[in-house]
């Protein structure tokens, strides 16, 4: 579970790269992360344990930002993938290395929200629904970016909350997972690491606890509607030329 802490106001928004003051240091316990600090680690899986990145999160009014550290020892191998938006299989899979972080915004262990960026900075979302099964034509408003050095690659996000339903309430307490895939070793490294004979995914997402002040925004959507009509004269028979016997529109 993760806790996290609100940005200053001055400092609210995408700043591309990871010197925002609103940056702070985290504490992880098991899969239970507090916002108070907001920074943890992916680690590998070995006797080493040597940190593969650093994630960042923190909050505004408005919004939920996003930001992570992906280390790389050989950053000239991160593989990089243009496609249009949410071209799963053509930008993300097992195609390109990318990053992708799921709120259970609702946290009711059955609805998650997936965001994800690879490499060259293609986004794609989809939605969790019944615990396991995908709709990708789900879509947010949101922004990325990210950026490769000589330590790997860094992304920024910003989530407004308008795109996750929650409830009111005076601190929340939502599902989280976080994943990574490098694409030339075929590893993929999540934070909560979902066994294989366990069922469901939005119910194994770890905790993040500690927002606080927000609200539930009102939504809007519009939708284009028109209306089209036709008279087909065939459906018009005739007494006489002047005296209609039977007069049908068809719409």
């Amino acid at each position: 579970n993760h806790i996290m802490k609100k940005k200053n106001k001055y400092v609210a928004g995408i700043d591309y790269s990871l010197t925002s003051p609103a940056i702070c240091v985290a504490k992880v316990i098991d899969n239970e992360i507090k916002f108070e600090n907001c920074k943890f680690h992916f680690l590998k899986q070995n006797k080493s344990h040597k940190s593969l990145g650093e994630v960042f999160l923190a909050y505004d009014d408005q919004s939920l930002f996003v930001a992570a550290r992906l280390y790389d020892s050989n950053p000239s191998g991160i593989c990089r993938q243009l496609a249009p938006r949410d071209d799963w299989y053509g930008a993300f899979d097992e195609f390109a290395d990318w990053f992708s972080i799921d709120f259970d915004s609702r946290h009711d262990h059955q609805t998650g929200f997936s965001f994800a960026v690879n490499a060259s900075g293609v986004l794609s979302d989809e939605m969790v629904f019944h615990d396991s099964d995908y709709d990708s034509d789900w879509n947010a408003i949101w922004e990325a970016e990210v950026q490769i050095d000589d330590k790997g690659w860094n992304l920024e996000m910003e989530i407004p909350f308008s795109n996750l339903p929650f409830y009111e309430h005076e601190e929340l307490i939502w599902g989280l997972n976080i994943t990574r895939f490098i694409q030339r070793k075929y590893e993929t490294v999540t934070w909560v690491a979902f066994p294989l004979d366990v069922e469901g995914i939005v119910s194994q997402y770890g905790h993040l606890y500690g927002i606080k002040g927000i609200y539930p925004p009102a939504k809007f959507e519009f939708r284009p509607h028109f209306m089209a009509g036709v008279t087909s004269y065939n459906d018009i028979r005739l007494k006489q030329m002047w005296e209609p016997w039977n007069h049908r529109l068809n719409y």
